[in-house]
């Protein structure tokens, strides 16, 4: 009897080329090819690096930032589409998280006029920026300043001159927890998809839960899945609260599964089985079949 084939092991940069910049789109074309269980080191963007270019972009982020002008209706870098073969319409994508790793050594917050405490804090817009220790397990704030502009566009770059940084948080840590805020499949409808909302598909789901040690199930709604992933993040509590999460690139491994005939039932027997918390994302009244999450934690379930 042939044994299966070893993974294969592949590598997806974020390039001008291999970026879309804001929006999910079932037409776009696949800028990888892999097979199912095959494994993927992929480079994830944040779309805030321009809070502080210094320290948030090296070369690759800014050639991105450069070319990539075709942009939103989101806010989302996503890099991908990856084409997973055999997946067709009602399979599902079994998503592992195997590692992430900070890109650089800084992270952004922003406190934004959409943040829950934007009128306490006297309607200010407030940007943080965070060192990051090199094993990632805390972040300490290394300046903030006051946003110049009354509304962020996608991308905009702030430049260190144009701001009055100052200290902040004096023995302050933030404990560290990267993970994607952003990651799906192709929708099924057709056209460009805003990447802010959370869909059936997936989309910016911002939980924390969504890192290493993690799964993701997508049901799938287009031949090859197309799976795409951004909004990377170190920190962030139950919710984007201010704002946004501690924003910074990160370095992912991820491998991708196509699942035939899964259904919710087998999710939860998993769940029983494996001890995992099942985490149950529900994007919108009359889903039939989910996104969810599985973390390597304390057997819980998340009923909805």
């Amino acid at each position: 009897m042939p044994q299966p084939s070893a993974p294969a092991l592949h590598t997806l940069p974020a390039t001008p080329e291999t970026v879309h910049w804001g929006f999910f789109d079932r037409s776009l074309r696949p800028v990888l090819e892999v097979r199912s269980g095959d494994i993927v080191a992929i480079e994830a963007l944040t779309h805030h690096a321009g809070d502080a270019p210094d320290l948030l972009m090296d070369d690759g982020i800014r050639a991105v930032y450069e070319a990539v002008t075709d942009r939103g209706p989101g806010v989302h870098i996503m890099t991908g589409p990856i084409a997973v073969q055999g997946a067709e319409p009602g399979d599902t994508l079994e998503v592992r998280i195997l590692q992430l790793r900070p890109r650089l050594p800084y992270g952004s917050n922003f406190a934004a006029w959409w943040g829950l405490l934007y009128d306490e804090f006297d309607r200010r817009q407030r940007v943080t920026i965070y060192r990051l220790t090199p094993d990632c397990s805390q972040g300490y704030a290394a300046f903030a300043y006051d946003f110049p502009y009354s509304a962020e566009q996608p991308g905009t770059i702030v430049a260190p001159e144009a701001v009055n940084r100052q200290a902040a948080l004096p023995g302050v840590s933030v404990p560290l927890r990267p993970h994607f805020g952003t990651a799906g499949v192709a929708p099924a409808e057709a056209g460009r998809i805003n990447s802010i909302p959370p869909a059936q598909w997936g989309g910016n789901i911002d939980n924390w839960r969504i890192g290493a040690g993690g799964v993701m199930y997508y049901p799938v709604f287009a031949p090859g899945a197309l799976f795409s992933v951004g909004d990377p993040h170190v920190s962030q509590g139950d919710g984007e609260i201010s704002g946004t999460a501690i924003e910074a690139s990160l370095d992912a491994t991820i491998q991708l599964v196509v699942r035939k005939g899964l259904r919710r039932k087998q999710l939860v027997w998993r769940d029983a089985t494996l001890r995992q918390a099942l985490l149950v994302v529900i994007a919108q009244e009359g889903i039939q079949h989910l996104a969810v999450g599985l973390q390597p934690v304390r057997p819980q379930v998340v009923a909805h």
